[in-house]
């Protein structure tokens, strides 16, 4: 906005265009513009600022959520490890258990025989089996005897 004083009159060039007034018609009505420009650039900026501040408090707000998902999905992970952990420690510990079991059993069936062992009923069973592998030894011993002898009498056999 531009005044100039020209001879008994006041040029105005207010947004590209020009006023020719007399002096007591333009100045009031000059007046009245300046002042309504300003209120519509103070509106204006009171908008902008609101405008801004609602861009930050949206972009933290986004921030404060992507935090937030970022922490239950870590949250979620260190469950889901804690969970994994849990039960490789309790397939552990059943595997452990199962090999004190057996090495368990293992040792009271050697404890059982070796009691059996001791018993006189085992000493009878040893001493009968003993007997029968010795039968078995001499029928063997007698049936390749008289095979030898029977082929030697008849060699065609």
């Amino acid at each position: 906005i531009a005044i100039r004083q020209c001879e008994c009159r006041w040029v105005i060039i207010a947004c590209g265009r020009i006023y020719r007034k007399w002096e007591h018609q333009i100045l009031p009505e000059f007046n009245q513009r300046i002042q309504l420009e300003r209120q519509r650039q103070i509106e204006q900026r009171r908008i902008d600022v609101e405008r801004r501040l609602m861009d930050e408090q949206r972009r933290l707000q986004a921030e404060r959520r992507r935090l937030q998902d970022m922490r239950r999905l870590d949250e979620r992970r260190q469950l889901a490890e804690r969970k994994r952990a849990e039960e490789r420690r309790r397939v552990m510990e059943q595997r452990v258990a199962t090999e004190r079991e057996r090495a368990e059993n293992r040792r009271s069936a050697q404890e059982r025989r070796a009691a059996w062992r001791r018993t006189e009923a085992w000493q009878q069973e040893e001493d009968r089996r003993q007997v029968e592998n010795e039968r078995r030894i001499r029928e063997r011993r007698r049936e390749r005897e008289r095979r030898e002898h029977a082929s030697q009498e008849n060699p065609t056999v």
